[in-house]
């Protein structure tokens, strides 16, 4: 485990978790498998394409919510750390978990991070030394504690390939090479099928059955 070295001696009190009260520079919201996400950045981006399909307009009650703080000095958690996952260092404060990623910090000791909270009020951390970086690949570094969010909503995220075809969703799953994004393209060519993902598609439990959807994990497509 890498040791870092730290200028500060707990969560700084400047990177709260954000609340409908907080503004942004930059917001916008997204909407897919009857999930509605915002996020509230300090600076404008541009969206990836797979995120501008799925925007939507904003509103001030959103299931879950993002605002996004730079780091000039690392993330010290005074708790222990809970597990180590690849990359990850996850801790249970206080205010909720907290995932650490070290390897995608800045080298001095700033840290890539997500404060997933109980109220749906969330805080990603970025170092602020490489958000112009970080910025222009917002379409993989969105992907932080996508589990928790997905989970909360009775929704999980399964590496296939959905169609729509007669009114229903028909997934294709298997390993990487396995032939799932073919099998989709199949289906759309010779029988009519709508592809809704192409790599990841997110499954969720409602009071109606289970549905598969498109998301903003596009993956591959």
């Amino acid at each position: 485990m890498t040791v870092l070295k730290t200028v500060c001696a707990t969560i700084p009190t400047s990177t709260e978790p954000c609340s409908p009260e907080m503004d942004s520079t930059f917001r916008f919201t997204v909407r897919f498998s009857g999930i509605t996400v915002q996020f509230r950045l300090p600076t404008p981006i541009e969206l990836p394409a797979h995120f501008a399909n799925l925007r939507c307009e904003d509103t001030e009650q959103p299931d879950a919510c993002y605002t996004l703080e730079l780091l000039t000095e690392p993330l010290v958690p005074r708790e222990p750390m809970l597990q180590s996952i690849g990359e990850a260092r996850i801790y249970h404060t206080e205010k909720g978990w907290l995932h650490i990623y070290p390897a995608l910090g800045d080298g001095i000791g700033c840290q890539v991070a997500c404060l997933f909270c109980p109220d749906g009020y969330h805080t990603i951390y970025y170092p602020a030394l490489r958000w112009a970086e970080y910025s222009r690949v917002w379409n993989c570094t969105h992907l932080i504690c996508g589990e928790l969010l997905l989970l909360s909503h009775e929704a999980l995220l399964l590496h296939s390939s959905a169609v729509l075809y007669n009114g229903k969703a028909v997934l294709f799953s298997g390993p990487s090479g396995a032939g799932k994004s073919t099998q989709a393209r199949l289906w759309q060519e010779h029988l009519g099928a709508k592809i809704i993902n192409g790599d990841r598609t997110v499954i969720r439990k409602t009071e109606e059955g289970f549905f598969g959807g498109g998301s903003m994990w596009s993956g591959t497509s």
